[in-house]
């Protein structure tokens, strides 16, 4: 049985030799491949020392290079770690074992437990909760740490799963796509350390936090479009309410419509609740179609 374990890196010149290290002690037999992603740093030279096998991605994202590791590592067992030796390499075992024996498809490796105050604070972030419990919104699961950077997927599993993420949204869209495809999923409890000193994240707080949580709406938009259209149609229709409670109300009293603006901007408001709530159907039955279809060439495949 194959194992590859990948590594995306930008300029993780300060971790990355031991990271393929550790790794190599863990899995002797383990092909380590380490996703270059414009590194500007030694982190490709010092990789490809250590015994790792370095390719390129020249488009920025660690999306990007997660899409391209699926697309050109073959294996039967696929280990995702980050490159800043926050995660212990002695872990992957447990990580493993479940895929292996076949009980999961993918084993996510949940931090939550295992951090000292200071990560506890960056886990625990109030951006990091945001995203969170939009996440838990919008694809109720009982996932506690949806945004690890260490786990381990089946082949069949990297199979199913299309990735269009560019950027640091990766661990949000394997996620949702394998929960979306029924995929087992499992967490396991693992250590979790800072960054050690001198080397900094790639991960800004605001416009990263933006492009996951939109990330998270256009998700839910195309895998839960009834639901998604119905939460879009509540303001229009709560405008339409608004301008029409008044309209309502003096016709009631006097038997006639004098508030002509408010009439018809609550007619128009009404259309655009309708509008919005054809689109989610339609969308609802496109998706559900396309699923039934994904389904029966999967059958045909095997």
């Amino acid at each position: 049985m194959r194992v590859a374990v990948i590594i995306p890196a930008l300029n993780e010149e300060i971790t990355i030799e031991k990271v393929v290290k550790d790794f190599s002690r863990e899995l002797p037999d383990a092909d380590i491949y380490v996703m270059d992603n414009g590194s500007t740093d030694n982190t490709a030279s010092l990789a490809a020392k250590a015994g790792a096998k370095v390719i390129e991605v020249t488009r920025k994202g660690k999306g990007y290079a997660m899409q391209k590791a699926f697309d050109e590592v073959k294996a039967d067992y696929y280990v995702i770690v980050d490159a800043d030796d926050t995660y212990e390499a002695s872990d992957v075992h447990k990580l493993l074992e479940p895929v292996k024996a076949g009980k999961a498809d993918m084993s996510v490796g949940n931090r939550m437990g295992h951090f000292t105050k200071e990560e506890k604070k960056i886990i625990h972030s109030i951006g990091n909760r945001l995203i969170l419990m939009a996440l838990r919104f919008c694809f109720p699961t009982r996932i506690q740490d949806m945004l690890s950077g260490y786990r381990v997927l089946s082949k069949e599993a990297v199979k199913s799963l299309s990735l269009i993420s560019s950027g640091f949204a990766i661990e949000t869209e394997l996620t949702i796509k394998a929960l979306e495809e029924d995929l087992k999923i499992v967490e396991i409890p693992i250590e979790y350390r800072k960054r050690p000193e001198g080397s900094k994240s790639k991960l800004e707080t605001f416009s990263d936090g933006m492009y996951i949580t939109t990330t998270i709406l256009s998700l839910f938009r195309d895998y839960r479009p009834m639901q998604f259209f119905i939460l879009c149609s509540m303001l229009p229709f709560s405008i339409a309410a608004g301008f029409g409670y008044g309209v309502i109300v003096e016709y009631v009293r006097t038997g006639a419509v004098k508030q002509y603006g408010s009439m018809l901007m609550s007619i128009l408001f009404i259309i655009i609740t309708f509008m919005l709530l054809m689109m989610g159907f339609l969308a609802s039955s496109v998706h559900a179609s396309t699923r039934e279809m994904m389904h029966i060439l999967k059958k045909v495949k095997r």
